[in-house]
């Protein structure tokens, strides 16, 4: 069977690649949060750190189930190759332990948010798919991703945390009533959780992440869910620290 013609095999699974494998939180998280849901591939370019994930984190037991596997390739050739539109979400959360740590961006390697691998990504989500991208930069690289996600994507959202910056992406024309708004409108995150269908428990804490992110703005702090047109005024107004 083709890597990929799983695709077809269930039509009511959400399915989600990740591209980096890391410890395997977040597949683990997701798999066991939701088995009968999500159909997960982690994808990762060291045999080594695919090995770690499933023996030392618990990934293993998982990933004999169906709701979860592991596949060793470079993610970019897994993108390039992937011959069908069928994902839901692809998650981007390569890093590069050979980079130095004073680099203007730390995490991804610079191919995996260039235009030639975006314009290749866009083309294996769904029209409602989403493209999930876990950033660590400095201020200047993350105004210009940001400027560069805009040109590619109708919608662009950033969940900012403390040093990362998930970027979510999306082919779908943004929620009239989010513009001119401070922060994603919460009715979002509920068209989110309907379109994904997650539990409401998440659905729940996403939302007082949302109303959070107001108090965190009165306080020049750069932490939440934001829309990119207020995250690149905060950005660009030097009134928050974004090293």
């Amino acid at each position: 069977m083709d890597n990929h013609d799983h695709c077809y095999v269930d039509a009511e699974k959400i399915k989600i690649s990740i591209l980096g494998a890391g410890g395997g939180s977040l597949p683990l998280a997701l798999a066991r949060k939701h088995p009968q849901k999500l159909e997960i591939e982690v994808v990762d370019i060291c045999e080594n750190v695919i090995t770690v994930a499933k023996d030392l984190f618990g990934a293993s037991e998982v990933s004999k189930t169906e709701s979860m596997s592991f596949l060793h390739q470079d993610g970019l050739e897994y993108v390039k190759n992937f011959d069908k539109t069928c994902l839901d979400i692809l998650v981007v959360d390569v890093a590069d332990f050979s980079i130095r740590m004073d680099t203007d961006m730390e995490l991804p390697p610079e191919e995996f948010v260039s235009e030639k691998f975006l314009s290749s990504a866009k083309e294996i989500i769904k029209p409602q798919g989403w493209i999930v991208v876990n950033v660590l930069a400095n201020c200047k690289t993350l105004i210009s991703l940001t400027n560069r996600f805009v040109q590619m994507f109708p919608s662009v959202y950033i969940c900012a945390t403390d040093p990362n910056y998930v970027f979510f992406l999306s082919l779908l024309e943004p929620k009239s009533d989010s513009i001119g708004s401070t922060v994603v409108s919460e009715q979002m995150v509920y068209d989110w959780a309907t379109m994904f269908r997650y539990d409401l428990d998440l659905c729940h804490s996403v939302l007082e992440d949302v109303r959070r992110t107001k108090e965190h703005i009165q306080q020049d702090i750069l932490l939440g869910w934001f829309d990119h047109k207020n995250f690149l005024e905060l950005l660009q107004s030097g009134r928050v620290a974004v090293i």
